[in-house]
């Protein structure tokens, strides 16, 4: 069986001011994929992550998540999760209230709510 390619860079180069730090770069990842991407402080694994969420635009090149063009599509659109390296909880609210905002945000409510926190806590 053959697998999807959900998320493909295609040719993506990234400029800030005169500074290359993104040139030509492909990247196909398949369903059901687990990737890491490694390399020296600078050398720009950041910002191809931030460039697949779509908080950042590309100088040149295409992003595509599941078959569609995103490329220019604004980051709230994107069906994309991000996780920070830094903790990014809400320090006023319970781990129950964290794990609902990003649920709430996509209108998931009431028992679908719900079900889906108890089993993300189940995990």
């Amino acid at each position: 069986m053959e697998k999807n390619v959900i998320v493909k860079l295609l040719d993506v180069n990234k400029k800030f001011d005169d500074v290359s730090v993104i040139k030509d770069f492909s990247l196909d990842i398949y369903e059901g994929e687990f990737i890491t991407l490694l390399g020296s402080s600078g050398c720009g694994k950041t910002t191809v992550l931030r460039i697949i969420s779509g908080l950042e635009e590309v100088t040149s090149g295409k992003v595509f998540i599941d078959n569609k063009d995103v490329t220019y599509l604004d980051a709230t659109k994107r069906e994309v999760n991000t996780v920070f390296q830094n903790f990014a909880l809400f320090s006023k609210m319970t781990v129950y209230e964290n794990i609902s905002f990003g649920l709430q945000m996509k209108k998931i409510h009431n028992m679908q709510l719900v079900e889906k926190i108890m089993h993300i806590l189940a995990v």
